[in-house]
């Protein structure tokens, strides 16, 4: 299927807005306005910046910083107690033995 191009273009290329009717009309103006215009522009731009944007970023960062830490040290305060569980049990156990020991061999168990 053929398809038609009007007269003065050539087949894909659009016409070029610069050169179309009417173009010549704001050629003194630039393309983002007058130089008031940019000038709030650039003014707003400034005053933006010195508000306390992405400040949660960084309380949030900081804070999962500390709660890692309290979290860590409570993990080593746990094992810490289970450290001395283990060893409060090994020295109850040596002690019973030592006591089963003396007890059998030399006859603590008589009075005097």
């Amino acid at each position: 299927m053929w398809l038609r191009v009007p007269a003065g273009q050539t087949g894909g290329d659009p016409p070029d807005p610069r050169r179309a009717a009417g173009a010549g009309e704001d050629q003194g103006k630039s393309r983002r306005g007058s130089l008031a215009q940019r000038r709030r522009e650039m003014k707003r731009d400034c005053t933006r910046s010195r508000r306390p944007r992405g400040a949660v970023v960084v309380f949030t960062a900081v804070c999962m910083v500390t709660l890692m830490g309290f979290a860590a040290l409570t993990v080593d305060i746990g094992y810490l107690y289970v450290i001395k569980a283990h060893l409060q049990n090994a020295a109850d156990a040596s002690a019973l033995a030592a006591a089963g020991t003396m007890y059998g061999r030399y006859g603590l168990n008589r009075s005097r």
